[in-house]
């Protein structure tokens, strides 16, 4: 890909984001309901869409590509809350013994 390609292809993504960042910021804080945790999640799934932008396919659907990275990072996020959750339970159960 050449420089000006390059160029192109990151004012396009760029302006892609801008445009939809409050409707994927939104998707985002439905999961986790914590606006820095869904702006931290909304600005990794970018970074990842971009990095993985040598698989996109011709016409790809940048949109729900980034839906979906969004909602598996969210997703992973409410996961290990669980995990640490029990684990702060029984560690307070614990010292109050």
């Amino acid at each position: 890909m050449s420089d000006l390609t390059r160029l192109h292809t990151m004012d396009l993504f760029s302006r892609f984001f801008q445009e939809n960042r409050e409707k994927f910021l939104t998707f985002a804080y439905s999961y986790l309901r914590d606006r820095a945790e869904a702006e931290d999640v909304l600005m990794e799934s970018m970074i990842t869409l971009w990095e993985n932008r040598d698989r996109w396919e011709e016409g790809s659907n940048l949109h729900a590509l980034l839906l979906t990275i969004i909602k598996n990072k969210s997703l992973n996020i409410l996961e290990h809350k669980q995990i640490r959750l029990p684990k702060k339970i029984s560690t307070a159960i614990a010292s109050e013994n």
